[in-house]
């Protein structure tokens, strides 16, 4: 009799108006290991997060302390409502106004705990605000207005009110709990003895924690010698504080105690902002993240060569020349709130002037000043950079002119001033004599001294510079700050044989095994560790063609490796044994670790920025953290348990708004016990479970009111590039963007165009407020209700254009979202009948109409924060008109492998009036048209305004019909915006099937009307499920963005979750292979295992039921069927499978298990039909393998193709008349970086992480060229049918497999790669001699488009290479330049 637990599963919860499917399962601590039960009717629940806190010595606490802990079991549920801080007992005004504001962030963490508190409001905490000085900026630009027409804007301090800011926003104020959940108090009680405020490298930063309940009062008290210690308290406390979803309120563990101090003194992380910048609340927001993770020093690489961000009130000139844009700068007041924001937070800012290598931009006004030359080897005469310097843009200072130092010397004091640094950062590294060797002013000096140029004389050079720099720091320290300041230097042989062991701390970056570490510790000095194989964050999917590549190492480092990476053990193994004892040096009686200061992770920015720094930098660095705070002995197990602390750590932060990617799919954090490798599996079986790891200031300005430094660069396009050159006073200033739209045939489309291109070399200015669609000529009134939401969603994305648009504000608009929308003064709904009554046609006509100003309209969400209504241009652009007229001639509405997306555009100016007309045969040729309309506008900064292409030809088609990107959120999760978000970035790419690998063995988010049991075991939890209308939502978002979705159901492999209730209900074992009993890799490719069971004819009745739903909710064109990894070792082990092979006669032999995976196959193919019924043509898809090649019918399925490109398979298939569609995971999959999972993952990724120029340059039809299909390139057909090769390539797709990635790395980890591989299936375009550099500066371009449009795209290059395009280049493209004619 069939359980009916559809009434108990589908609950209704009215607030949201969604389903909420109870959860079947409880929880329980096992060997410090959460592990999963189903829970009976009589049994308590108890929650995930309620086990994490107190499971295991150290509960969920990160980094593990070092003193004594103690945890109960047990946890009291209270409301935020109910904490105080009933006492604040401090030594001193100014630590107790700190710890006001620690507790008041405190607070603020707690509240973002709720799953439902709004994830865009979870930005930098600046609800308190800090009066500051007012910088005095009266004479800093007399001189300089005189010389170069400087514009003085001073920026005006304004107090924001002190709202109560993330609060209003908070669920737990609007929910009530119930009474013993909101009788329970809990106060917080803070000592501490110091009243010193300033965080020094010899700052005490221990502390004690009680936690104590009694009744309906819980108690936490801290006592700390200083506030840092008292804060990283409070960060251990909320560390024992947990939303509990069963019971809808916090929890907090009942009794706790804690003794902490850190191992080590410095705990670091290094950001370069000179090769891209980082906006002031990414910056606070990396803050934020440390803190989480009790790290206490940033170095600030502020500048590089590349650029020079720094607003010097000594120096204007440095950021005039020298930054990106005037909205690039950091200003005094920015740098104060950076430094503010991070003391409290306990973290002191480190500065770095590199020098005298990585140093150009911002130095190059020296001979107009009568300074001379201060920078060499800028590569800016005819010498390659490649020949001065190791990256672009080449230069060092001028070691022989003395006013460097001077410039120097004022450049400290400002940087003194803003930041009252205890160290510096001096930098030192990467000199090249290359430069000096070419240097005429070098020659001459050393030839006027009687010296010759050699290697000894350019390390006297160098020393000569470190020496003068060092002096003019300390002068420069002894004026402002009245005290010596440390400098840091980067380890090299300059400073092995020149540096002062007692000035200077040495920051090494050497791999773990370089003897040289050994001999910096034997002369005394002290370190701080960098090791690049191992700390070094940056080195994935590499393209930039400095020396970067030779300097990472060849494995990316995992977490593991930045949590193994202990700097004691790295000195005993280098012949240091006594750094694990108390043992001094020989030679002074210095105790090795004792010099070890701790160490740094560090990003270089050459291929990263604000966009992607998160996923990539936590929970990698997370894991050092604890090991230069606690430096644990690893136990004889492996660091599975730390696995799993580190897992729920990452989840806290995320929960806190940092987008850390995931290490491992959620499920492993459902079963703690579930996810180990094979070693891991054999430690545990040998040891005892007893074994434990044992240890050894605020300002507030307008976005309005701040410095505007003007721009002293114009841009040409020369060779089809953009080249930056410095402005005359005569000449007409020409924006950057105004050339990337017109320069090279393409200017900055993308996907490049397959047809004709002709775009003028002007543009022409206006407001969005004056761009209308006044004219749609359709067929049918299903397609001009998607025309409009289509202009609507083109007009929204030129609004995001401005710089000023709330980054938090560039949303997918979800029907939440737009339920929840009231701007006064607005009527839809009467403009939508205005509209519908306009354009209402009669099925199959064509109409022509003219619409109103009104109709075609931003989506109100975005208009109240559009700085363009609310700024003024000048008249003539005020004055100027963009109408936009669109054709289409088919009433079809469904986008299928057949549907014609060609389209055209044509665009004339005359007069005041730019004409824009589109004309196509379907909606989705006329969305592609949009999006190439989209990518001739652009904002200019010069003008403030926005600017189009003034005439332009557009005649394009694609070259594949399938243009597909999969995603699995069957291991982890995506939420629905961050699905929808997706398909807007696809729709920019021009990219139109989204095939959604739905579900997994890991878990079965997809709720099933006919079957919700589901969902109900099988998702991570009731929130994490795609009810109905969520999906309707995603398709149909999709579909307006040209985007069919094809959602896949795995089998027979890769089933687990949501299978294992079949004998409840009498219909015997679904699932086979679950591993309950044997491990893991005994059964399949991955935890956890599991296969259907392919006898059991339940298993095709229950896939008829779910392939009903699909249909209904998808209504798609093609259903992936999966059928790939199917283990064999399943099927042997399997009683059921063994007894049918029994009674029908059969051995078991690979052969029969050939014929199992194929009874399967056709009993569920017939299921699928069945369920499409006779309306309905359902293609299905199917992976490429043995089964599929010796079964599929070749008429009836699609075939995807993982294999690599150079795979003979793909040949096979081909030749026997297979359509396929290819995903090579050598080329076009994503998820190979940094891989530590325990499943055979690593076995199927290429060696080389594929980069943007795999992902280009993977060409399907030179893949059947290569492979011996040679009349794929020509109109020949196959000799054994009538068909060309080329005709059975449909097209590809990218794949993303999520066992080490989610929502939060989604974006930076699929683009632009898949930008790269979108224009590959548009265009197919053939390579040019010279290689991608033309292409490169077109996909910079659209990167920076698609960021601008709320992407968060990582860069594939420093923004330098994008200011000037003709600057960056390998070797091979220099050479391939100037031999091939322009």
């Amino acid at each position: 009799m069939r359980v009916l637990v559809v009434t108990t599963l589908v609950v209704a919860a009215a607030a949201e108006n969604f389903y909420r499917l109870p959860s079947p399962y409880t929880y329980s601590c096992k060997e410090s290991r959460c592990v999963k039960e189903e829970r009976s009717h009589a049994r308590e629940q108890r929650s995930l997060e309620q086990c994490q806190l107190t499971c295991g010595k150290y509960g969920s606490l990160w980094p593990q302390p070092t003193g004594d802990v103690q945890l109960s079991p047990e946890t009291v549920h209270f409301t935020p409502r109910n904490m105080k801080v009933t006492k604040i007992a401090a030594s001193g005004q100014k630590v107790s106004e700190m710890l006001e504001e620690a507790t008041r962030y405190f607070t603020r963490n707690l509240h973002f705990l709720h799953p439902e508190f709004p994830e865009e409001e979870k930005k930098p905490f600046t609800e308190q605000e800090h009066p500051v000085d007012n910088y005095l900026f009266n004479n800093q630009y007399d001189k300089f207005d005189q010389q170069q027409n400087f514009d003085e804007q001073r920026p005006n301090f304004v107090k924001r009110k002190s709202a109560k800011g993330y609060m209003k926003y908070s669920p737990f104020l609007k929910e009530r709990n119930n009474p013993i959940t909101d009788r329970q108090n809990f106060n917080i009680e803070i000592t501490v003895t110091s009243p010193d405020e300033k965080f020094t490298i010899n700052t005490d930063e221990s502390y004690n924690l009680v936690v104590q309940t009694v009744d309906d009062q819980t108690t936490a008290t801290i006592l700390a010698t200083t506030y840092y210690g008292a804060r990283h308290a409070l960060e251990s406390l909320s560390q024992l504080i947990a939303y509990d979803d069963t019971n809808e309120s916090l929890q907090i563990v009942k009794t706790a105690k804690i003794q902490d101090e850190p191992k080590f003194k410095y705990r670091g992380f290094m950001l370069d902002t000179g090769r891209n910048f980082y906006p002031k609340e990414d910056l606070m927001r990396l803050m934020d993240a440390m803190s989480y993770n009790k790290m206490n020093y940033f170095h600030w690489h502020i500048t590089d060569a590349a650029s020079f961000p720094l607003y010097s009130n000594r120096r204007p000139e440095m950021a005039y020349y020298g930054s990106y844009s005037p909205r690039k700068v950091y200003y005094p007041e920015d740098i104060t709130e950076i430094v503010q924001y991070a003391k409290l937070r306990g973290i002191s800012v480190i500065p770095e002037l590199d020098g005298p290598a990585h140093t150009s931009a911002g130095w190059q006004w020296g001979e107009k000043e009568g300074k001379g030359n201060l920078v060499l080897c800028t590569g800016k005469q005819d010498e390659p950079w490649f020949n001065l310097g190791k990256e672009p843009p080449s230069g060092q200072l001028n070691p022989v002119n003395p006013e460097v130092y001077n410039v120097l010397g004022e450049l400290y004091s400002d940087m003194l001033q803003y930041f009252d640094p205890e160290m510096v950062h001096m930098g030192g590294d990467d000199v090249s004599f290359k430069c000096w060797q070419n240097s005429v002013e070098i020659s001459e000096h050393l030839a006027a001294n009687g010296r010759e140029s050699t290697s000894r004389e350019y390390f006297e050079l160098w020393n000569t510079y470190q020496n003068k720099a060092f002096s003019q720091l300390q002068e420069a320290a002894g004026q402002l700050v009245g005290r010596k300041v440390t400098p840091i230097i980067h380890s090299s042989s300059f400073a092995r044989n020149y540096v002062d062991k007692n000035s200077y701390i040495i920051q090494v970056n050497e791999d773990v095994n370089s003897t040289e570490i050994a001999e910096y510790i034997k002369q005394d000095f002290k370190v701080i560790f960098s090791n690049q194989d191992q700390w070094r964050l940056d080195c994935s999917t590499s393209t930039w063609f400095g020396d970067k590549a030779k300097n990472c190492a060849r494995e990316i480092p995992t977490w593991q490796h930045f949590y193994e990476n202990s700097p004691l053990d790295m000195l005993y193994n280098l012949g240091l044994t006594n750094a694990r004892t108390d043992a001094g040096q020989q030679a002074s009686g210095v105790n090795p670790r004792d010099l070890v200061l701790g160490g740094e992770a560090t990003l270089w920015s050459s291929e990263t920025d604000g966009n992607g720094l998160q996923a990539k930098t936590w929970p990698r660095v997370s894991a050092m953290a604890e090991r230069l705070w606690t430096d644990p002995i690893l136990p004889v197990q492996g660091h599975d348990t730390a696995q799993k602390r580190l897992n729920t750590h990452r989840q806290r932060m995320v929960f806190r708004g940092i987008h850390a990617d995931p290490i491992q799919p959620e499920y492993c954090m459902h079963d703690e016990s579930a996810c180990y490798s094979q070693e891991q599996y054999l430690a545990r079986s040998t040891i005892p479970a007893q074994v434990l790891v044992v240890t050894t200031l605020v300002v507030a300005a307008a976005a309005e009111n701040f410095y505007r430094l003007p721009s002293p660069y114009t841009y040409s396009c020369k060779e089809s590039r953009c080249v930056k050159e410095e402005r005359s006073h005569a000449r007409e200033q020409r924006s950057l963007e105004q050339c990337q739209l017109t320069c090279g045939k393409y200017g900055s489309l993308w996907p490049q165009p397959t047809g004709e291109v002709q775009l003028s070399p002007e543009t022409v200015h206006f407001t969005p407020r004056n761009m209308k669609v006044t004219k749609l000529t359709v067929s049918g009134q299903k397609v001009s209700e998607m025309l409009e939401e289509a202009t609507r969603h083109f007009t929204r994305n030129i609004h995001f254009l401005h710089p000023d648009f709330p980054e938090e504000k560039k949303r997918p608009l979800t029907k939440e979202h737009l339920a929840n929308i009231n701007i006064g003064g607005y009527n839809e709904q009467q403009q939508q009948q205005q509209f519908s009554q306009q354009t209402e046609n009669k099925p199959g006509d064509i109409n022509e109409h003219n619409t109103a100003s009104a109709i075609i309209h931003t989506p109100k969400e975005y208009v109240k924060f559009s700085p363009f209504l609310k700024e003024r241009s000048s008249p003539r652009i005020e004055r100027h008109r963009v109408n936009i007229e669109i054709t289409v001639t088919s009433p079809e509405d469904k986008l299928t492998l057949d549907t014609d997306e060609k389209y055209t555009v044509d665009i004339q100016t005359a007069g005041e009036q730019t004409q824009v007309k589109i004309q196509a045969t379907t909606y989705y040729g006329a969305r592609h048209a949009l999006e190439s309309v989209s990518q001739l506008i652009a904002y200019d900064d010069v003008n403030n305004a926005l600017q189009i292409v003034q005439k332009a030809t557009i005649q394009d088609e694609p070259k594949f019909k399938y243009r597909g990107f999969m995603l699995d959120t069957g291991r982890n999760f995506y939420p629905k915006e961050d699905l929808m978000r997706l398909m807007d970035a696809m729709s920019y790419n021009k990219m139109n099937y989204f095939h959604w690998h739905i579900t997994d063995a890991a878990s079965f988010p997809l709720y099933s009307n006919r079957r919700p049991e589901m969902a109900y075991y099988g998702s991570y939890s009731p929130r994490k499920v795609y009810y109905p209308e969520d999906i309707t939502e995603i398709v149909q978002y999709a579909k307006l963005r040209g985007i069919s979705v094809i959602p896949e159901l795995d089998g027979p492999a890769h089933t687990s979750a949501g299978w294992q209730w079949g004998e409840k209900e009498g219909k015997g074992n679904l699932v086979l292979c679950t591993g309950k009993e044997e491990p893991w890799f005994n059964l399949g490719t991955e935890p956890p295992s599991g296969q259907l069971n392919p006898v059991n004819p339940e298993v095709y009745n229950v896939l008829g039921e779910l392939y009903s739903d699909m249909l209904q909710y998808f209504d798609p064109e093609m259903v992936h069927m999966g059928g790939d990894d199917v283990s064999f070792k399943c099927w042997e082990g399997a009683t059921e499978i063994k007894e049918y092979l029994a009674s029908n006669a059969r051995e078991p032999s690979t052969q029969q298990y050939m014929e199992l995976w194929n009874l399967y196959q056709n009993n569920a193919f017939s299921k699928l039909q069945e369920a499409a019924g006779q309306a309905q043509n359902i293609t299905p898809i199917i992976h490429s393998s043995s089964f599929a090649s010796q079964y599929i019918d070749k008429n009836s399925y699609i075939i995807q193709i993982n294999e690599a490109a150079t795979d003979k398979i793909i040949a096979d298939y081909v030749n026997k008349g297979h359509r396929i569609i290819l995903s090579n995971q050598d080329q076009w999959r994503l998820d190979c970086s940094g891989s530590i999972w325990v499943g055979d993952k690593t076995q199927n990724c290429a060696q080389d992480i594929p980069t943007w120029e795999h992902f280009y340059n993977n060409s399907p039809l030179d893949i059947l060229y290569n492979l011996g299909l040679t009349n794929a390139r020509s109109d020949v057909k196959q000799q054994t049918s009538d068909v060309n090769p080329r005709d059975l390539v449909l097209g590809g797709e990218a794949t993303l497999w999520s066992s080490e990635t989610d929502a939060n790395g989604l974006q930076a980890k699929t683009w632009p790669r898949v930008s790269a591989m979108a224009e590959r299936l548009w265009s197919d375009p053939t390579l040019p001699v010279q290689g991608l550099d033309t292409t490169q500066k077109r996909l910079n371009t659209h990167r920076q488009r698609m960021v601008f449009r709320g992407i968060h795209v990582d860069p594939i290059q420093p923004e330098y290479c994008m200011q000037d395009e003709s600057a960056c280049y390998s070797q091979e493209q220099y050479l391939a330049r100037s031999t091939i004619p322009a």
